[in-house]
């Protein structure tokens, strides 16, 4: 009796949460499946396509995804085959195409995601390079879906107040309830991850990842902006022009890159890149990430235009341990985990390797890898709470084993790769990660005729910390009610 009355006063006095951050080593793939080549009537592409939600409907788990169109994409919906841990892949069955509904899209579909609580499905786009110059054009829409019909009716868009499109279009990831209520009086919603659009030389942008809160629109107007928390970002405002230094942080990047910067990177008719192809040549740093050093210098020393020594001269690149963010096509997509006893914001990477340099209006690279990048709900309720600027907080980073599983090799590649990840999403009910991967389903050969998407998915292993006594669990129940701990 008094160890049982013992436990119920541990319970109620100790605020400590029971949660502990996810780590690569929670993630465990239980097979894979293939998207369909071609859908509807019109066989509209999908190898190009992007953007990846779940929902489900009596009880069966379904997914989202878009087309490749230079038009209207289409929106299709697939159920689950059965996995497989290796090729060859079952195809998911297409239960609906709902066609060219995304009437308020701009511009390239990025991201989707399912809202269960409204029956939204919401969707991210904009052009790359916007001819208007507006960097906060309103760029997130949703859609209502009427499924006995088979009709949808598209509502939007909104902007950001204090985002620019360049820092929100990648995607969207719900944010949990508790952490909502608790630190972002209720935004529910985040929106970001960063992507593409990083590479242009104007701002605001994100040198890593990005990620903000907001509510779902409900009165304001479409074309309006809609009120927001920054939880992770690099950029501030300004613009990022050719001699310019940003004073912001960058987020953290391996240091796998060997950055070319004068000439002799030779091509296949023997041209080699020259002085006049090139962005940088002043050695200013507005689109670094943080590295270790350039000449010995530590990123804090660096002057406003660095000054490259005799031996960085006759190397002809920087030293390793710094990268180009306009060379790595990251954070395609994001999603916020969270499970009893594990919770984290987990991105994933795709990071160039080798010589990564940019040359006629394209950046090059020899290899590229993958990395998952994982913020605590520690750092991420720091910022929330204005304790910790979005810049000064940086992420785990963790290898993956997407390429093990399915052949996809280290490619050399001329803008993005081919191996990109194009949606990323978790279903808390079965907890379990969906990852979708451009043309991996029959890695390393890619035919754009028959490579298509290939859906890892991973189960998160809800295992308890050793240091956490068991009745300290967010999964500890009196009775059937789960008793959880708030920070």
């Amino acid at each position: 009796m008094l160890i049982f009355l013992a436990i119920i006063f541990s319970l109620f006095l100790d605020n400590a949460i029971a949660r502990t951050t996810l780590t690569a080593s929670d993630l465990e793939f239980v097979g894979a499946f293939k998207m369909p080549a071609q859908v509807g009537p019109s066989y509209a592409e999908t190898q190009y396509g992007s953007g990846l939600a779940l929902r489900r409907v009596n009880g069966e788990v379904r997914l989202f995804s878009g087309t490749w169109s230079a038009g209207v994409p289409d929106l299709y919906e697939v159920t689950i085959p059965t996995l497989t841990t290796s090729a060859p892949w079952n195809a998911a069955p297409v239960e609906r195409v709902w066609g060219q509904v995304l009437t308020d899209r701009l511009g390239n579909l990025q991201g989707l995601y399912w809202d269960e609580t409204d029956s939204r499905l919401y969707y991210t786009s904009s052009w790359d390079y916007p001819g208007d110059g507006d960097d906060y054009r309103p760029t997130l829409a949703y859609l209502t879906l009427d499924d006995n019909n088979g009709t949808a009716t598209s509502y939007g868009r909104w902007g950001y107040t204090n985002r620019s499109f360049r820092q929100v279009n990648f995607g969207l990831t719900a944010i949990p309830s508790d952490f909502a209520t608790e630190y972002l009086d209720g935004k529910r919603l985040a929106a970001g991850f960063g992507g593409y659009q990083s590479l242009i030389s104007r701002g605001p942008v994100s040198l890593g990842p990005s990620l903000t809160a907001f509510n779902p629109p409900t009165t304001e107007p479409a074309g309006g902006y809609l009120s927001n928390t920054p939880l992770v970002g690099y950029g501030g405002s300004g613009s990022w022009t050719s001699g310019s230094r940003p004073t912001v942080n960058r987020a953290w990047r391996d240091d796998d890159v060997i950055h070319d910067i004068y000439e002799n990177i030779g091509e296949a008719d023997g041209s080699t890149q020259n002085t006049a192809s090139y962005w940088h040549l002043t050695g200013d740093e507005s689109f670094y990430w943080q590295g270790y050093s350039v000449n010995g210098l530590s990123r804090e020393g660096y002057p406003d235009y660095v000054t490259f020594d005799e031996s960085a001269i006759v190397t002809k690149h920087w030293e390793p341990g710094n990268a180009f963010w306009n060379t790595d096509y990251i954070f395609q997509s994001a999603t916020w985990i969270q499970t009893a006893n594990k919770e984290g914001f987990l991105l994933l990477g795709m990071f160039d390797t080798g010589h990564v340099w940019y040359w006629e209006s394209t950046s090059h690279a020899e290899g590229m890898n993958y990395k998952w990048l994982i913020y605590s709900r520690e750092q991420l309720a720091s910022v929330a709470q204005g304790v910790t600027g979005e810049d000064d907080i940086q992420p785990s980073r963790y290898d993956t084993d997407l390429r093990e599983h399915s052949g996809v090799v280290s490619l050399a590649h001329s803008g993005i790769s081919r191996y990109s990840c194009t949606g990323m999403v978790f279903d808390p009910v079965d907890s379990k990660l969906y990852v979708a991967i451009q043309f991996a389903s029959n890695a390393p050969t890619m035919s754009a005729t028959w490579s298509t998407h290939l859906i890892y998915v991973y189960n998160i292993k809800d295992t308890l910390s050793p240091n956490i006594p068991p009745w300290k669990s967010n999964a500890f129940k009196f009775g059937t009610t789960p008793v959880r701990f708030q920070e």
